[in-house]
């Protein structure tokens, strides 16, 4: 592909594709950035990021979005199954027509090779076999779970407010959690492995973390103690729902808290584990160097002002 390569980011305001884009940058590489947050890359100190604006509904403006792009990020927005479906054939169909030499699905989660019955996870798998059938070059990546999630603002303002980490992750779960940017890292790394194409590739983090080393961490980088408090998925669903503020006519508590239930019940009790990765045969394979949990927390701010900012902020994105 080349030393410098142009390469679309679909998602680029969100904190996953912020990532990508920094590490592009890092590489070497020309991000273009979808997002209609006009100014965002400049106000993150990265004003040479080429930053255009595009609709999934909207087929030409995808089109314009990976014209000429040597290849193509897309990681998939949370939304209902029909909506997310169609958006996905948009974008393969502009993808078809880019020339691009690869597209890098990012999954967001854990996928099954074959339908489990939990309907998130059903649907990336759909949204996977969407790209696999697509006859574009396309490496898909899978990754577990998000030190990152603990920034959002269902953890963090617990965390920095009470100094609970407040889940609805089972308390003797263990998980292998990674960052974001390590995502990315694995993201860029394959743009130049034609070797890669057709695989989807499960990640997770460098070391297998219970709920106890999380909340050792926390306690030591935050400077106090930080307990645990379980919360069921319905609950945790219903907190969720007023700490992102969803208008209940728009997203019904309801509704949302039945998603958290089905998504997380399966999370805690399936033997699929999708909390779950090995590493080892992958970081043979694709070599890079991917920080802890500890490297990560350190590099992050853990104060919050609820009056000031809404939003849990991250350096990661």
């Amino acid at each position: 592909m080349g030393n410098a390569s142009t390469v679309t980011v679909f998602g680029a305001s969100g904190r996953m594709g912020q990532a990508q884009v920094r590490e592009l940058i890092r590489a070497g590489h020309r991000p273009r950035a979808v997002t209609r947050s006009a100014g965002l890359f400049e106000r993150l100190g990265m004003p040479e990021v080429d930053v255009v604006a595009a609709d999934y509904s909207d087929p030409d403006s995808l089109r314009r979005a990976v014209s000429g792009a040597d290849a193509i990020f897309y990681s998939p927005a949370s939304v209902a199954r029909d909506v997310a479906l169609r958006q996905s054939e948009h974008v393969i169909a502009a993808a078809q027509g880019s020339g691009a030499s690869v597209v890098v699905l990012n999954s967001k989660m854990w996928a099954p090779d074959q339908p489990c019955g939990q309907p998130r996870y059903d649907l990336v798998l759909e949204v996977e076999n969407l790209f696999a059938d697509s006859g574009l070059p396309v490496v898909t990546f899978r990754p577990v779970l998000f030190m990152d999630n603990l920034l959002t603002r269902f953890a963090k303002p617990a965390l920095a407010l009470e100094g609970v980490y407040r889940y609805c992750q089972r308390p003797d779960m263990r998980a292998d959690w990674m960052s974001m940017d390590d995502l990315a890292k694995f993201m860029v790394a394959a743009l130049d492995r034609p070797d890669l194409h057709t695989r989807r590739i499960r990640l997770g983090g460098p070391r297998t973390r219970g709920i106890g080393d999380i909340l050792t961490v926390l306690s030591r980088v935050m400077g106090k103690p930080v307990r645990y408090e379980y919360v069921a998925p319905y609950d945790f669903g219903l907190l969720a729902h007023a700490a992102l503020g969803y208008d209940e006519r728009d997203v019904p508590k309801a509704d949302y808290a039945a998603f958290f239930d089905s998504f997380y019940s399966f999370n805690n009790d399936s033997p699929h584990q999708p909390f779950k990765a090995d590493m080892t045969s992958v970081l043979r394979e694709i070599p890079i160097s991917m920080e802890t949990l500890e490297e990560w927390a350190e590099r992050q701010d853990w104060t919050f002002d609820p009056a000031a900012e809404p939003l849990a902020g991250s350096q990661a994105g």
